[in-house]
C-alpha cells in the first residue's frame, strides 16, 4: 500500500515551506489567503541557481558537507557564481 498525504495536509505542508520561506527572506506573505510573493533576495537566489551547473555544484556541496541550509545554499551558489566571473571576466566581485 502507498502512503498519500490528504489534500488538506499537504495544503498545510506547502504553507509551512512558504513561511519558512518568508522566514529567510526570499517570499514575501501578500495576505492571509495563501498569496506570497518573492521577495528581490528571492528572485536573485532563483536566477543564481537557474544555471545547471551552478545548481549542481550547490547541491554538490551541500552534498559533502552533509547538508545545508537555504541560507548556506544560497552563499555557496553565489560564491561560485562570484568564482565563474573572477574567471571569465578577470574582476572579483
Amino acid at each position: 500500500a502507498s502512503l498519500t498525504i490528504g489534500a488538506s495536509e499537504e495544503a498545510e505542508k506547502k504553507h509551512y515551506h512558504a513561511e519558512l520561506l518568508c522566514d529567510a527572506g526570499f517570499l514575501s506573505k501578500v495576505n492571509d489567503g495563501g498569496v506570497y510573493r518573492l521577495t528581490s533576495q528571492g528572485h536573485d537566489y532563483i536566477e543564481v541557481i537557474r544555471d545547471n551547473s551552478v545548481w549542481n555544484y550547490t547541491k554538490d556541496g551541500a552534498k559533502k558537507i552533509g547538508g545545508a541550509t537555504l541560507g548556506m545554499m544560497a552563499e555557496i551558489a553565489t560564491a561560485y557564481l562570484k568564482r565563474e566571473i573572477a574567471e571569465k571576466l578577470g574582476i572579483n566581485l
